[in-house]
């Protein structure tokens, strides 16, 4: 069976009378899809592949309750489980309001507008530091190449180093690159911390922020959330306006409003920083490349894009501060 008539079947055994279902654009690990019903609208998503997506919206119903408790999320999920194809999704309500991107992009927000909407985002985001990790190891064993959880911070930055001689060998970064990363890492390894790490929302960028009349409305897509500092939740608006390859992106465009936004005490920015870094070789990089290796060389490239210039840029800010 089709995906699409699965997902009316579905929802339709739910005793919802549907509309309309769209297919909106999806993640690196799942699909989306719009149902307009009688009732309300409701967003499912669906992952692509058994072993990673799976797993990601998992971990995504595992924190369901308690992403709402800490207002994070605040969408109710009425249905999930598994397609005929072994695929897990879930059925949640559509959080009311327009994604940010969309009123960014139209010059329909004021920097000001724009500098209280993202004020709020990051609240929320860090928010989501504040639930108690109890329980998250078991889920973890499941996924944990693709989450970024180890012993410490200090055997994340081991495996960031083989990392990057994986990427050299695979020509994905050159010579110079390979030597400059080496150094940073290096020299910055005293950023790191060994406390007990926290549950974090790295994904915090426009097109994850819900906005209602000009009001904060709530955040979606908890595909990516993993076990760290909470400083990373900083990560996807570095990798935007820190990246050379996004320089007419619109939050680069909006850099100034971000950065103030972001309110970093004495030596947070730094630390921030060295965390995308980090993520910018392993969850970006070599994570892009592994799921995309049997591509064309030209695709490839394309897929690696965005990717290698949060990496090369990220890089040359924490160079510029040593």
């Amino acid at each position: 069976m089709k995906l699409e008539a699965e997902i009316k079947k579905i929802i339709t055994g739910l005793g919802y009378e549907l509309s309309s279902l769209e297919r909106l654009s999806g993640g690196y690990s799942n699909d989306v899809f719009e149902a307009n019903t009688h009732k309300c609208d409701y967003i499912i998503r669906v992952g692509k592949d058994p072993m990673i997506a799976n797993y990601t919206l998992e971990k995504t119903l595992y924190f369901y309750n308690k992403l709402k408790k800490v207002g994070a999320m605040k969408a109710k999920i009425i249905d999930s489980g598994k397609l005929s194809s072994g695929n897990f999704y879930f059925i949640m309500e559509k959080v009311p309001g327009v994604v940010m991107s969309n009123l960014v992009e139209k010059h329909q927000l004021t920097k000001n507008e724009i500098y209280e909407l993202f004020k709020d985002a990051i609240e929320a985001a860090k928010n989501v530091s504040k639930i108690k990790m109890k329980g998250f190891g078991t889920i973890i064993k499941k996924g944990k190449n693709y989450i970024g959880m180890h012993a410490s911070e200090k055997d994340e930055a081991k495996i960031r180093l083989d990392d990057l001689d994986f990427l050299k060998d695979k020509k994905v970064i050159g010579q110079e690159f390979y030597d400059s990363a080496n150094k940073v890492i290096k020299k910055n390894m005293n950023l790191l911390e060994l406390k007990f790490p926290s549950l974090v929302f790295p994904d915090l960028h426009f097109g994850n922020i819900i906005v209602k009349n000009k009001k904060f409305s709530g955040l979606i897509d908890f595909d990516w959330l993993i076990s760290g500092n909470p400083l990373r939740v900083y990560t996807s608006a570095f990798s935007f306006i820190y990246n050379p390859n996004e320089f007419d992106d619109i939050h680069t465009l909006n850099k100034d409003v971000i950065l103030k936004a972001m309110n970093f005490k004495k030596d947070e920015f730094k630390r921030a920083m060295f965390y995308c870094f980090l993520g910018n070789i392993g969850d970006g990089l070599r994570y892009t490349y592994e799921k995309s290796k049997n591509l064309s060389d030209k695709d490839l490239k394309k897929e690696l894009r965005f990717s290698l210039g949060a990496f090369k840029g990220t890089l040359k800010e924490l160079e510029s501060m040593n």
